[in-house]
This record gives C-alpha cells, structure tokens and sequence, in this order.
C-alpha cells in the first residue's frame, strides 16, 4: 500500500511565500515581549503562590525520579479534576522538557485503567504536542529567520514529511516534546502534523498503558502484551537505522 494514499498525509508541507516568511522587528518584538511577561508572571505565581510552589515541585520530583505509585496518587488526590489535572501535567512537562512523558502515561493507567488511561493519555499528549508546535512556530521561526540563512530542517520536512514525523514518533528513543518544537519550526501542515502524531504515538502509549495497569494489578498478561509491543518498537527502531532510513 502506498503510504501517500492515506488523507491528510500526501499533501502536508506547503511552500511558504516570501510574504508570509516575512517577520516584521515590531512583530518578533511584541512575541517576545509576551512572552516574557508571562514567564515573569509564571515566576512570580511560583515565588508567592505556595500551593502553586507546592504543586510545581512535586510533580517535576514524580517525573524526574519515575515514582509512578506516588504520581497516581497526586492525580487522584484532585477527586473529579484528576483528568484535567493529568492532562495539565502533560502540558506541564512539556514546557518544562526534558521530563519524561511516559512516566505520566503510566502513572495514568495505574490511576484510570488501561483503557481510560490510555485515552487519556494520548488525548492530552496530542493537545501538548500541538502546543509544542504552535508555541515553537510563534517564537522561534521568526527569531531563528532573522539569524540565520535558511532552515536544514524545512528541507528534511519537504523530502519525507508527515511520514518522517510519525516515524520519529515510533521510537522509543526520541524526544516526543523535542520533535513537536523541532517540527514547529518548518512549514508543515498542523493538520498532518496532528495526523502523524496520533497515529504515531499509539503503539508508545499502548505499551506503557499496558506496562501501568500490570504494574498496579499486577497482570501479566498486561506485563507480557507491553513489553513485548515495547519490543517490537525497539526493534523497528534498530532496523530503521541499520537500513539507512534514519540516520544519526
């Protein structure tokens, strides 16, 4: 099957005009400037907002140290928010990369099951991802436009596409927030970016939400189904790169 024949997925860069390419000091400043004011505001909140204070630290401490027994119970802890709150933190991580997202993934299934957990989980992993994006294309295009000669990543987007994103999105290995930042910066599509995403982080979410229920009911047909799909992604990612299709 030709892979251009699914929608959305044959026609997912455009060529941007010099017009539209075209970023005003004025324009680059204000983004900046807003940008600025709401780090501050962020920073402030942190300073004098114990709750806030409290919330930030310990959620950065279950990412960083992988404590998934303990990052379920802060999410259930919020009673009937804890969704939100789940997909807050994701958005959370995401902005403050490079904490993992698969440790949420899990922690989410422990909480809400495999099947609840994984929705979730690919829910507001996909709505993070697109601020990833979004917020990447409002900031840096325009500050990296002015610097620099032209953009090597747009020409790696223009030969393989939204295909090279889901691929990416495959590996286990590669920074799932690096590649929404990294993709923000070219001129894709957000709806085939959105495409590949969703299709390419299923497989990931899957097994970690397999991983996280086996962990919590100790169930190892769950154990065997996810590590065996977190496998079989490894090995896909190690034949990509030995055929030349992914290079370092």
């Amino acid at each position: 099957m030709s892979l251009n024949r699914i929608p959305g997925m044959r026609e997912q860069v455009h060529t941007a005009s010099p017009e539209s390419r075209r970023f005003s000091s004025s324009s680059v400043g204000v983004r900046w400037l807003a940008a600025a004011v709401a780090l501050l505001a962020l920073g402030a909140g942190y300073e004098w907002l114990p709750g806030f204070h409290d919330f930030v630290n310990r959620t950065a401490s279950y990412l960083a140290t992988g404590d998934f027994h303990a990052l379920k119970l802060f999410i259930l802890s919020f009673g009937w928010w804890a969704p939100l709150v789940s997909a807050g933190l994701m958005i959370f991580q995401t902005l403050v990369a490079p904490l993992p997202a698969f440790i949420l993934s899990i922690a989410n299934a422990m909480a809400f099951g495999v099947f609840y957990g994984f929705l979730l989980s690919v829910g507001s992993a996909l709505a993070a991802a697109f601020l990833a994006f979004y917020l990447s294309r409002w900031l840096g295009r325009p500050f990296v436009e002015r610097w620099m000669k032209g953009l090597p990543i747009d020409s790696l987007i223009e030969r393989y596409g939204a295909w090279g994103v889901l691929l990416l999105r495959l590996f286990p290995v590669v920074s799932f927030d690096f590649v929404s930042f990294a993709v923000g910066l070219t001129v894709m599509r957000p709806a085939a970016f959105g495409l590949a995403t969703f299709l390419g982080m299923m497989p990931a979410t899957l097994a970690y939400s397999l991983l996280g229920e086996s962990i919590e009911s100790a169930n190892r047909w769950s154990f065997i189904g996810g590590f065996f799909l977190f496998g079989l992604l490894v090995v896909f990612s190690l034949v990509m790169r030995r055929s030349g299709v992914v290079k370092r």
